[in-house]
């Protein structure tokens, strides 16, 4: 029989939850491992594919299903920045992994997720307290600003940064002290509601009796990696498994 019973989440407690959590394409972990306990204590069986993606079945199924022609998606990655060198005084120079602008980012606290742990950092443009005309903030009042004239500050040494295993390639993604929900009456604004809001509305249309009451052997449930780098988690998933209806929250 189908999971029966309401737990009735918090819809915002899970929203915050799930924005406190970095999820860069590439480094979904952290993001899917909460999805996954969310789905456990739902009773939905459970799989990560070869891409990455997490599946999960209907509450009570028993098993993903082999055949589905419905597949309800979201995707668990968030736009970040990639480490693309280090300067002679330590700043690391950054490009975007997805639709990150300058702009929308600001100045203010990063977080380093290198592989001997993560490293807080500052991301900026530079003083505003110059004339100079070669300064990123002369520059800018001419031009946007790209990625090219921002730099992530650590207080650490080029050596310091290799030690702790800071190189090209590695992902940075805003401060915990920035992932914060705001609510406005009615409304609620917060970094990566894409597509963290998404995954949220997926677990939460889990606990509903329509939902559970569908045939289990034809609706799958995913949660895609790498979509803000060209969707390469649903694509694959979608190559693997030949459906009537895919939905994109």
């Amino acid at each position: 029989p189908l999971f029966r019973g309401s737990l009735m989440t918090d819809a915002l407690d899970l929203v915050r939850e799930l924005i406190a959590l970095p999820g860069p394409p590439g480094q979904e972990e952290l993001i899917r491992n909460a999805v996954a306990a969310h789905a456990d204590r739902l009773g939905c069986a459970r799989a990560t594919d070869a891409r990455g993606n997490l599946l999960l079945s209907l509450p009570g199924a028993g098993r993903i299903p082999a055949h589905p022609d419905i597949v309800v998606m979201a995707h668990l990655d968030e736009i970040a920045l990639l480490v693309v060198g280090a300067e002679a005084d330590g700043r690391l120079a950054v490009t975007n992994q997805g639709g990150a602008y300058p702009w929308k980012w600001g100045e203010g606290p990063v977080q380093i997720l290198a592989s001997g742990g993560p490293l807080t950092g500052i991301l900026s443009f530079g003083s505003i307290h110059t004339n100079d005309g070669g300064s990123v903030a002369a520059q800018a009042r001419e031009r946007a600003l790209t990625w090219g004239d921002t730099r992530v500050w650590t207080g650490l040494s080029v050596e310091e940064l290799a030690a702790r295993n800071v190189r090209a390639g590695t992902r940075i993604v805003l401060h915990p002290s920035r992932r914060t929900l705001t609510t406005l009456g009615e409304f609620v604004s917060a970094p990566f509601l894409d597509d963290r809001a998404d995954l949220a509305a997926l677990l939460l249309a889990l606990e509903r009796d329509e939902i559970r009451g569908m045939d289990p052997e034809r609706v799958l449930f995913a949660a895609t990696v790498a979509e803000e780098v060209g969707g390469h988690g649903a694509l694959w998933l979608l190559n693997q498994r030949p459906i009537s209806v895919g939905i994109a929250l």
